[in-house]
């Protein structure tokens, strides 16, 4: 095997436990559906989620094309992405239920602020892996505008 297949199969386990962690505790839910008070916001981070993680997937086929992720440095500032990812995608979803039920709604505001910080973390570091991994050249030109969009966000939501 040669060092981009060892990378891709290295990242592929965050992508499909992150995959696995997400339908596992929504069909967990829906078994327990009378326990459940359902609400569109957790149902919509939920979708966010998992087309997080398929667009990641196919991003990090480019990403491990260039030269800089056979160094351990490179390899470590690439995979950030796929572990944040994965952060996000497992704090999106509760993973018991409680005998009393659970609000869907008041998880979501109670765990507001963890799953908007595996976000940022995770676009902030897509971003950086775009411009300085994938594509060096436009490092200097849109990195500015978009790490003041990303701060925006952070400290409005946080």
């Amino acid at each position: 095997m040669e060092r981009i297949e060892y990378q891709i199969t290295f990242v592929s386990f965050f992508i499909g436990l992150g995959v696995a962690d997400l339908f596992t505790s929504l069909v967990r839910m829906i078994k327990e559906k009378h326990k459940v008070q359902w609400h569109w916001l957790p149902l919509f981070w939920i979708v966010i989620a998992f087309m997080g993680l398929i667009i990641g997937w196919f991003a990090f086929f480019a990403m491990f094309q260039n030269d800089l992720t056979r160094y351990a440095w490179g390899f470590i500032f690439a995979i950030a992405p796929a572990i944040f990812i994965f952060a996000f995608t497992v704090s999106v979803v509760p993973h018991k239920i409680p005998m009393e039920g659970l609000n869907l709604k008041e998880y979501y505001f109670q765990h507001q602020k963890l799953i908007f910080t595996f976000l940022s973390l995770d676009y902030l570091f897509r971003i950086l892996t775009w411009y300085f991994i994938i594509n060096p050249m436009y490092a200097n030109s849109d990195i500015l505008s978009q790490l003041i969009v990303f701060l925006t966000i952070e400290v409005l939501v946080v």
